[in-house]
């Protein structure tokens, strides 16, 4: 296993220069100069010629963006135009919130599509399939900020007006769980509809197997035939959706904080780019896509925990990373 960890480690390597590069040509062909930004439209020429010199914007491209490069490995990715503070320590306040509610959401997401998704499988075609069925579909649809914004509507607007308090707060994070709620229920829709569709997906594939009627013929429950055999062995599917899901679930929270005021680090990004804050916008996105590759990490590290066969394969994988070999 500690092969196959430090294998996806290595690889880690050409994807985050891959994106860093593409992120750093966006902002650097992006209209504006940091260093008018930085000092503001009152400054003199000279004033701005000066700090291009200092921010080493007068470089070329390559020789820029090796700079920035050697920074991020080192941990600078750079400093905000407008408070001068480290984007990195700035993204590491808000992003501990950003991953408490994409975890909330994917909890949601978790919880309502498997269960939903092994009550439509095994009751295949009835009543309560149909309903899972169009409740994936509208899920999938309807944009995160637009059920956002319902969720405000009714249960902030409309609830207060009736009942003369509002059940969820519409915006911050001061009332903990309370504040988190809807959030999180506006994250994990789309999520939980499209864990759903999985889940029944692979428990209907499982469901057909031979050992599945055997196991039924024995005897068993049909609730031990269920979750503990057909269940698990379906889970290896859904557990890469979720993954994933998870992964832009950290990028989908840009809409949904944005929508509830709620003080993450994609609210952060939002506000950079409404303020053109190159900087932040550069670092952030960079830091985001760290994060999601090392959650597909932990994806895979899971496939093993759950399924003996993978971890069985991990063991044996051996080293076989080609430009390592041709260096040999």
């Amino acid at each position: 296993m500690h092969r196959y960890i430090i294998k996806r480690l290595i690889y880690f390597i050409p994807v985050l220069i891959g994106v860093s590069l593409i992120v750093f040509t966006i902002m650097y062909l992006t209209p504006g100069c940091p260093a008018t930004i930085r000092l503001g439209d009152q400054a003199t020429t000279e004033q701005i010629e000066r700090m291009r010199e200092l921010m080493g914007l007068n470089r070329p491209f390559l020789v820029q963006f090796g700079s920035y490069l050697w920074g991020v490995v080192q941990g600078d990715f750079g400093r905000s135009l407008h408070t001068n503070r480290p984007v990195l320590g700035e993204m590491l306040i808000r992003f501990p919130n950003t991953m408490m509610l994409a975890a909330a959401g994917m909890a949601i997401a978790v919880v309502i599509g498997i269960l939903v998704g092994v009550l439509s499988s095994v009751k295949q075609y009835s009543f309560a399939d149909t309903i899972a069925m169009l409740f994936a579909l509208v899920g999938i649809s309807v944009p995160n900020f637009w059920f956002g914004m319902m969720a405000i509507l009714v249960f902030a607007v409309w609830w207060s007006g009736a009942f003369g308090y509002s059940l969820f707060p519409s915006s911050g994070f001061d009332d903990g769980i309370r504040s988190l709620f809807l959030p999180a229920l506006t994250l994990g829709t789309s999520s939980a509809a499209i864990v759903l569709r999985m889940t029944r997906s692979s428990m209907l594939e499982v469901l057909r197997q031979d050992y599945i009627r055997t196991a039924r013929a024995k005897g068993l429950k049909e609730r031990v035939v269920v979750f503990k055999h057909a269940l698990k062995n379906a889970l290896i599917p859904v557990i890469t959706v979720v993954g994933l899901q998870f992964g832009f679930l950290l990028g989908g929270a840009v809409f949904t904080e944005t929508v509830f005021s709620f003080p993450g680090s994609g609210r952060f990004i939002v506000e950079a780019i409404r303020s053109r804050d190159l900087m932040v916008v550069q670092g952030g996105v960079l830091f985001l896509a760290i994060a999601f590759s090392f959650i597909n990490l932990l994806v895979d590290i899971l496939y093993g925990v759950i399924d003996p066969r993978i971890r069985t394969q991990y063991k044996a994988q051996r080293w076989n990373i080609p430009w390592l070999r041709r260096g040999k």
